[in-house]
């Protein structure tokens, strides 16, 4: 992403969205501000009038000088007809336009001007699907002729509603693409009404989620060492239209085989390292990995508040670890799936999408998603403790004792050192070489 260009012009200013500095003619330096480019944003401020010197800002979607100006004579005039409400003294502002709302709701979750206790730490990615899904609901109402210059928080009613409702079912089959916008607006309106004092009605609480069914997602052993057969750089790039894409990378099936043999999600594969690695005596015995997608949801960011997952080196990791150079670099800081790869979130996204590739090469009249390994390998675990029931379970509800009872560490010790007749094994194919860290 490029730098904003800044030029003087009334009422216009570059402002960084981290420490909220202005950022002028000295962009070296930043004006001491010395975060990332993209954090950057144009401002708009606007002399309430009749006022003196009292005035309204709003953070502008452009990132090209020209856009920006306009977007602020449009917003400036906006403010002179009275289109945008102006608080009156003691009053809480509240922008009544639906873009102004979106931007302020974006704004909330991306921690701006949020007090520290209720900052949510959002990622990047989470926060531009909400964006994507705001813009799907401003393409709705452009397909209706509904400027969206104009269009109230307000102004949602029940036809309209209907009208989004069958939109949505035109935009995706999935049940789980309806739901995510359907959840975001509930969300957003949820925003407006209680945490901004808005009084309107969250309309969107009277459409209905569509059913997210389970389904049979495992992945035969069959099925999997095929898949890992077939990767490979001949015949794999994919055309789609007049786009090319090559679809190996080199790492994918050191992902693939990690992501079958810990069950873990995408996220924490790529993130996983050597030094997670815990031993008894020589003996790996399990890893210690955060779980990132309940330290999101519960806002813990500190090490000591965070959840982790002991994740028992089973046969197959082992086998794994050792092929890829254990005993060389246990404890060290390296990442185990492709160390040199600086940009990790892009692996998760090309790895599925590399995954859904190579599989339909085995053209099986069916089709698995690389989310299945983490299906397959809770399934097995379940059969595992089911049949370890005795052992490692003391309550008819095992949630019960997963959370207030049982230590992590000794389970996955337990699963990693069981290599008896029930032992914990996903996909069983190739005999398994001596313990060896040396």
């Amino acid at each position: 992403m490029s730098r904003l260009v800044y030029k003087k012009f009334t009422g216009l200013e570059i402002r960084c969205l981290k420490c909220n500095k202005t950022i002028h003619n000295d962009f070296s330096s930043k004006g001491g501000c010395k975060h990332p480019i993209d954090k950057t944003v144009y401002r708009a401020i606007v002399i309430i009038p009749n006022s003196g010197t009292k005035r309204i800002t709003k953070t502008l979607h452009a990132r090209i000088y020209d856009d920006a100006v306009k977007e602020l004579i449009d917003y400036r005039r906006d403010v002179l007809k009275g289109i945008i409400q102006i608080p009156e003294k003691g009053m809480v502002f509240r922008p009544q336009l639906i873009i102004d709302c979106m931007a302020m709701y974006i704004d909330y979750l991306s921690d701006i001007d949020v007090p520290d206790h209720m900052k949510k730490h959002n990622s990047d990615g989470y926060i531009n699907s909400q964006r994507t899904m705001f813009n799907n609901f401003l393409k709705f109402l452009k397909e209706e002729n509904i400027s969206k210059e104009f269009f109230k928080v307000s102004d949602i009613n029940d036809l309209l509603l209907g009208r989004y409702y069958s939109f949505l079912l035109k935009l995706s089959d999935s049940n789980y693409t309806f739901n995510h916008h359907v959840k975001l607006m509930r969300a957003f309106y949820r925003f407006l009404i209680e945490s901004k004092g808005y009084n309107i009605k969250n309309s969107f609480l009277s459409i209905k989620l569509k059913p997210e069914k389970g389904k049979d997602c495992s992945i035969t052993s069959d099925d999997f060492f095929a898949l890992l057969d077939i990767i490979s750089p001949i015949n794999s790039v994919q055309q789609i239209g007049k786009t090319k894409r090559n679809m190996f990378h080199d790492w994918l099936i050191d992902a693939f085989k990690l992501k079958a043999y810990t069950g873990r999600r995408n996220e924490e594969i790529f993130q996983m390292k050597w030094n997670m690695i815990h031993f008894e005596g020589i003996t790996p015995v399990y890893m210690k990995t955060p779980n990132i997608k309940i330290n999101k949801l519960q806002n813990q960011i500190n090490e000591a508040e965070k959840d982790f997952i002991y994740v028992p080196i089973i046969e197959e990791l082992e086998l794994f670890l050792i092929e890829k150079g254990l005993a060389d670099k246990k404890n060290t800081d390296e990442f185990i799936v492709a160390p040199t790869v600086i940009q990790r979130k892009s692996m998760e996204m090309k790895s599925s999408k590399s995954f859904a590739f190579f599989f339909k090469k085995l053209n099986r009249d069916y089709l698995i998603e690389m989310n299945y390994l983490r299906s397959t390998y809770i399934t097995v675990q379940e059969i595992y403790a089911f049949k370890q029931a005795e052992k490692i379970r003391q309550h008819s509800d095992f949630r019960v004792t997963d959370k207030h009872y049982v230590n992590q560490k000794v389970i996955a010790k337990y699963i990693s050192k069981d290599r008896g007749e029930n032992k914990f094994i996903v996909f069983q194919k190739e005999p398994f070489l001596p313990k060896t860290t040396q």
